[in-house]
């Protein structure tokens, strides 16, 4: 199976991947590269934009991972791989993360997920101590009843995110990145050596 080109950005909430993927994608695009900006889906449609704006008018965290999760199948079987070099906030990881630690009903086997996603060329997931997440969380609103949750239960925040840690696949190149006490320009600067930018 073909890669594709690009960095993907996995990790638990509140570490920092959308502000890094930003940072990121500045910083590579100032060589004069082309670079396509994504989040969680590898290819807008307007099935996904349904089920996305379905999710967010539940409050219920099995109820939003449904459609997040039939959003991400879409996504994965209609897969045209992007032509521009592609920073992706999210994609697989963390919906698979999420369904196999929250809920104990399966959505969509595991295997599925694991199987049929497409690696990029390269993949980070960030991480954080438990206190750098209690600070982020106290540190903002809520985006959503996860965040919230998590917010509130800083011991199952920590514990999440050794869950997903574990889910990397053995057989791809995956650079796990601290990002405690690390500012986004120096976390961006490390992405790109690994990146050999």
């Amino acid at each position: 199976m073909d890669m594709i080109e690009g960095v993907l950005l996995e990790g638990v909430d509140y570490v920092g991947k959308t502000t890094v993927s930003h940072r990121l994608a500045d910083l590579m695009g100032r060589n004069g590269r082309t670079i396509g900006l994504g989040q969680c889906y590898l290819q807008r449609s307007p099935l996904i934009e349904f089920l996305e704006k379905e999710a967010k008018k539940s409050d219920d965290m099995m109820v939003r991972d449904y459609f997040y999760t039939a959003a991400l199948v879409s996504d994965l079987s209609t897969l045209v791989p992007p032509r521009e070099y592609r920073v992706q906030d999210r994609h697989w990881l963390t919906q698979l993360g999420r369904n196999a630690f929250f809920h104990t009903e399966e959505m969509v086997p595991a295997r599925y997920l694991l199987e049929e996603h497409r690696p990029f060329t390269h993949n980070v997931l960030l991480t954080s101590s438990a206190r750098s997440k209690r600070e982020r969380t106290a540190g903002r609103q809520p985006g959503s009843p996860r965040d919230a949750y998590l917010a509130a239960h800083p011991e199952v925040h920590q514990e999440y995110e050794d869950f997903v840690t574990a889910l990397l696949p053995a057989d791809e190149n995956w650079l796990v990145l601290d990002t405690t006490d690390c500012p986004v320009d120096e976390v961006a600067r490390r992405i790109l050596a690994y990146c050999g930018s």
